[in-house]
């Protein structure tokens, strides 16, 4: 079996032939995801945690040695990329058993451990996806990443992965990607930290340790906020969604008020609404995602927080989406014809049907495809997106109801015990 290859050679000497260690690794890695039952079964049977610690524990110290040894880049890549399996299988199946024994062993220090010294990328990699299967269930390996070292080790990684360099080598803040899979994937292992440990400490004012901008003095978590900073503001085509973008929105949930000032202050308002436009286009026009509940409903999050941070911030979401020059065209005309109505119960009548909808809703415009949304399936994206319309209109009933139009903003004021339905005031 593919499994007892590997643990055989975990408890003999393992590296004194890393070439069969190497292919041993590789087997197991290939077994799991063919779904081989056996294979899958063992790989994450009570005794797998204490081979794969061993095995991690003993490429940290090989790979410390100098010289290294022979074909330790190929072991290294095999053991993470069967490891990354073994945890992406107990996820996807919540063998929460399993990934719980495999942090208690340690592993998460051993990942991390590894990610530190001259490897492969594809080493590091699989050791990402080790840490954001830990990280995202124990409560274990969430403590041990937020170690200064392990911190460290991750904001060095995610700056490697995404920041330019100056001459003397050092980031400069500017995007550059070398590696956009593994940026994502540390990424992702930084949000786990730092919304796991909001639970974990049960105290929402408590220090999460990976959330940028929450400790402006510790190296490590401001390289985490430059970092986040270039991926979401770097330059990206119109209506280009990358992944990486995805999962630096999640992390900017965590993000404390602190942060959101620095990013308006750094002009990151126009770039954040950009993301938004390529979001709602793959989400409402292309209906390209599959799970639309875990990709709009973040950044909506994070605009709320933004507005409720800064109102310089809020103040420009706004204009971008409900533009002032727009705005200067269809209010006179409203007035207008409220003034025509006044008294003409025919008229009256015509107003108030034309008041059902939207004053103002070009199609695909940002605000149109927004306040569609109003009246979507996903329960979160409907609530979210009413309440990101509502505090840009300074939570006035009369103008929400204006801008939504009747129809979208009645349930929403029913919520907030703002009927009846209040007359809009010009």
């Amino acid at each position: 079996m593919a499994f007892a290859a590997v643990a055989t050679l975990a408890v003999a000497a393992p590296f004194d032939d890393l070439e069969a260690a190497a292919a041993a690794w590789d087997g197991l890695r290939a077994a799991i995801a063919s779904g081989d039952a056996d294979a899958q079964a063992s790989a994450t049977a009570d005794d797998a945690p204490r081979v794969y610690v061993g095995a991690l524990a003993g490429l940290a110290a090989a790979g410390g040695a100098a010289p290294p040894p022979a074909h330790l880049a190929a072991f290294a890549e095999q053991l993470a990329a069967a490891l990354a399996n073994a945890c992406v299988l107990a996820a996807r199946s919540k063998n929460t058993a399993f990934v719980d024994a495999l942090a208690d062993a340690g592993a998460a220090p051993g990942l991390l451990a590894v990610m530190g010294l001259a490897l492969p990328q594809r080493c590091y990699l699989g050791c990402a996806k080790c840490l954001h299967v830990l990280c995202a269930s124990s409560p274990k390996a969430r403590l041990d990443a937020v170690g200064d070292v392990a911190k460290q080790t991750l904001a060095t990684t995610l700056g490697w992965c995404v920041l330019a360099s100056d001459a003397a080598g050092k980031p400069d803040g500017t995007l550059k990607y070398r590696d956009r899979v593994l940026a994502g994937e540390v990424l992702k292992v930084c949000y786990a930290v730092a919304a796991g440990r909001r639970h974990d400490l049960k105290d929402a004012g408590a220090g999460y340790l990976l959330s940028p901008g929450e400790a402006p003095d510790d190296p490590a978590v401001t390289l985490i906020g430059v970092c986040l900073r270039a991926v979401l503001c770097g330059a990206r085509a119109p209506y280009d969604v990358p992944p990486a973008c995805l999962d630096a929105v999640n992390l900017l949930t965590c993000a404390p008020k602190t942060y959101y000032c620095w990013l308006v202050e750094n002009g990151a308002v126009p770039r954040l609404c950009n993301l938004l436009e390529g979001i709602l286009n793959d989400y409402v026009v292309e209906n390209k995602y599959e799970s639309p509940e875990t990709t709009l409903p973040p950044l909506l999050d994070a605009f709320l927080k933004l507005c409720a941070a800064s109102s310089k911030g809020k103040r420009q979401l706004k204009e971008w989406i409900f533009p002032p020059e727009a705005d200067a065209v269809w209010m006179p005309k409203l007035a207008e014809a409220k003034a025509r109505a006044k008294g003409d119960e025919a008229l009256q009548k015509e107003f108030d049907a034309a008041r059902i909808h939207p004053v103002d809703a070009p199609r695909y415009a940002t605000r149109s495809l927004l306040l569609k949304l109003m009246c979507d399936l996903e329960p979160v994206t409907k609530r979210l997106v009413a309440e990101l319309v509502w505090a840009l209109c300074d939570e006035d009933a009369d103008e929400f109801t204006v801008r939504c139009g009747v129809g979208n903003a009645i349930a929403f004021l029913q919520i907030k015990k703002l009927m009846p339905m209040p007359k809009p005031s010009f």
